[in-house]
């Protein structure tokens, strides 16, 4: 995969996901949560900063996305290892985020008002972090394993 075919498969799927959006009534401003992305997906990269540093990481990634028939094999080794940890760390974050909100809501039935809101960020978190797998991590751990193995 290539820099360009990796921006592609991104539009490609942003697109497609604000049209679903769209086409089911909805506003695509409902989607949007600030909070929850930085919980989803800026927490746990700040996480593996501390295992991976950025410029490592953009080597990695360099790597898997560079073109050219000759490859480090270690360093693909290396980026695979990378992205399954990046994507433990996202499941996980999921995981605790979704308790944490569903704690939230356990906290308020008394006030059916804001159970509905409050349903809607529980599970936004979720959302943000398949899409993020979906879009980044898959596409990356996909390519590194196709160009280790070819």
């Amino acid at each position: 995969m290539t820099k360009l075919k990796f921006f592609l498969n991104l539009v490609f799927i942003a697109v497609m996901f604000v049209l679903s959006v769209v086409f089911t009534g909805n506003s695509p401003a409902l989607f949007v949560d600030v909070a929850s992305l930085i919980l989803g997906i800026l927490l746990p990269y700040i996480i593996i900063s501390f295992i991976y540093s950025p410029s490592e990481q953009s080597a990695l990634l360099g790597v898997v996305l560079g073109g050219g028939e000759q490859q480090d094999e270690g360093l693909l080794k290396k980026a695979l290892v990378y992205l399954k940890c990046f994507k433990k760390l996202l499941i996980y974050s999921g995981i605790v985020w979704t308790i944490m909100g569903a704690i939230g809501i356990g906290a308020h039935l008394e006030g059916p008002e804001v159970l509905g809101l409050n349903f809607g960020v529980l599970m936004i978190i979720p959302l943000y972090i398949a899409l993020f797998l979906f879009m980044v991590i898959e596409p990356l751990r996909g390519t590194a394993e196709k160009k280790l193995h070819s």
